[in-house]
Protein backbone atom coordinates (compact mmCIF):
# COMPACT_ATOMS: atom_id res chain seq x y z
CA UNK A 1 0.00 0.00 0.00
CA UNK A 2 3.11 2.60 1.51
CA UNK A 3 4.75 1.78 -2.34
CA UNK A 4 1.32 2.67 -4.55
CA UNK A 5 1.46 6.30 -2.59
CA UNK A 6 2.55 9.33 -4.70
CA UNK A 7 5.11 11.85 -2.98
CA UNK A 8 2.93 14.89 -1.27
CA UNK A 9 2.96 17.68 -3.24
CA UNK A 10 2.95 20.12 0.27
CA UNK A 11 4.77 23.67 1.19
CA UNK A 12 7.11 24.61 4.26
CA UNK A 13 4.24 25.44 7.07
CA UNK A 14 6.62 27.82 8.52
CA UNK A 15 8.50 30.77 6.07
CA UNK A 16 11.94 30.05 8.50
CA UNK A 17 15.34 31.08 6.09
CA UNK A 18 18.07 28.75 7.00
CA UNK A 19 20.88 31.09 7.18
CA UNK A 20 20.07 32.85 10.20
CA UNK A 21 19.06 30.04 12.36
CA UNK A 22 22.13 28.15 11.32
CA UNK A 23 24.31 31.51 12.48
CA UNK A 24 22.55 31.44 15.79
CA UNK A 25 22.67 27.54 16.80
CA UNK A 26 27.15 27.47 15.36
CA UNK A 27 27.69 30.74 17.64
CA UNK A 28 25.44 29.07 20.71
CA UNK A 29 27.66 25.88 20.13
CA UNK A 30 30.72 27.35 20.16
CA UNK A 31 30.54 29.37 22.84
CA UNK A 32 29.32 26.93 24.62
CA UNK A 33 32.48 24.49 23.38
CA UNK A 34 29.93 21.81 22.25
CA UNK A 35 31.99 20.80 19.79
CA UNK A 36 30.16 17.45 17.94
CA UNK A 37 26.40 19.23 17.54
CA UNK A 38 24.94 20.17 14.42
CA UNK A 39 21.57 21.73 13.63
CA UNK A 40 20.39 19.40 11.67
CA UNK A 41 20.62 16.97 14.95
CA UNK A 42 18.36 19.22 16.94
CA UNK A 43 15.47 18.87 13.52
CA UNK A 44 16.10 15.08 13.42
CA UNK A 45 15.38 15.14 17.44
CA UNK A 46 12.26 17.38 17.16
CA UNK A 47 10.69 14.99 14.36
CA UNK A 48 11.35 12.04 16.15
CA UNK A 49 9.44 13.15 19.15
CA UNK A 50 6.76 14.51 17.13
CA UNK A 51 6.57 11.00 15.18
CA UNK A 52 5.40 9.42 18.57
CA UNK A 53 2.46 12.14 18.69
CA UNK A 54 1.20 13.28 15.23
CA UNK A 55 0.69 10.96 11.98
CA UNK A 56 2.61 10.73 9.74
CA UNK A 57 0.80 13.13 7.17
CA UNK A 58 0.66 15.82 9.42
CA UNK A 59 4.30 15.21 10.24
CA UNK A 60 4.88 15.56 6.35
CA UNK A 61 3.49 18.85 6.23
CA UNK A 62 5.45 20.48 9.42
CA UNK A 63 8.69 18.59 8.05
CA UNK A 64 8.43 19.71 4.22
CA UNK A 65 9.37 16.27 3.71
CA UNK A 66 7.75 15.16 0.40
CA UNK A 67 8.48 11.74 0.38
CA UNK A 68 6.20 9.72 3.50
CA UNK A 69 8.67 6.69 2.58
CA UNK A 70 11.18 8.56 4.67
CA UNK A 71 9.68 9.77 7.43
CA UNK A 72 7.84 5.98 7.95
CA UNK A 73 11.56 4.58 7.56
CA UNK A 74 13.37 7.11 9.73
CA UNK A 75 11.28 8.95 12.33
CA UNK A 76 8.40 6.19 12.63
CA UNK A 77 9.89 3.47 14.57
CA UNK A 78 7.75 2.50 17.71
CA UNK A 79 8.84 -0.53 19.48
CA UNK A 80 6.41 -3.39 20.56
CA UNK A 81 5.29 -1.73 23.82
CA UNK A 82 4.72 1.57 21.99
CA UNK A 83 1.99 -0.51 19.91
CA UNK A 84 0.41 -2.56 22.35
CA UNK A 85 -0.07 0.74 24.40
CA UNK A 86 -2.28 2.14 21.63
CA UNK A 87 -4.53 -1.14 21.43
CA UNK A 88 -5.81 -0.49 24.57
Amino acid sequence: MLQKLQPLNLTPAFDLQPEPLSTVFRRTTRALEIDDLHFHDSRREALTRMAKKVNVMDLAKISGHRDIKILLNTYYTPDAASLADLLD
